[in-house]
């Protein structure tokens, strides 16, 4: 007669929460490019137009530092960009050996549209959140990301 095996499970302390992260983000990323997308942008240009809009005048490696795509997609991003109007390349000021990319009128529209789109994202999250609750899930993902920090620099 053979003795009943029982499953081994692993009990990962946190891991119900961070599935719960994991399937918002999800959700979240899902619904950001759906509604982008109907207001005619990617997640990467609506990410480069807003760029331009806090500072416009960057160079290609400023926005490689600070777009949430890899280095190697800035050049495609902004040629295509540049393509369909929404950005120029002008020679830097400061520097003649390099260019300033620059949000055209077109593009500051497009971005304002997107900028609609993410603010009604934003509010259906959170709308039904209190401000001590919006707090307390900032700072707990603030101390979720410090966490996760050291192990980038461990490569």
């Amino acid at each position: 007669m053979q003795a009943s095996r029982k499953k081994k499970t692993i009990e990962v302390p946190g891991l119900p929460e961070w599935l719960t992260v994991a399937r918002a983000y999800q959700t979240c990323d899902k619904v950001m490019h759906r509604k982008l997308a109907e207001a005619g942008l990617t997640v990467p240009q609506y990410d480069l137009l807003m760029s331009l809009m806090k500072k416009d005048g960057q160079t290609q490696q400023e926005l490689a530092e600070r777009l949430l795509v890899v280095k190697s997609n800035v050049s495609s991003l902004l040629s295509r960009a540049e393509r369909d109007g929404f950005v120029e390349r002008r020679e830097n000021p400061e520097d003649g050996r390099g260019k300033v990319v620059t949000l055209t009128g077109a593009g500051k529209r497009l971005a304002r549209r997107g900028w609609k789109v993410q603010a009604e994202v934003v509010t259906t999250m959170f709308e039904s959140m209190t401000p001590r609750e919006l707090e307390q899930v900032a700072q707990t993902m603030k101390r979720v990301r410090q966490a996760l920090e050291p192990l980038l620099d461990a490569d």
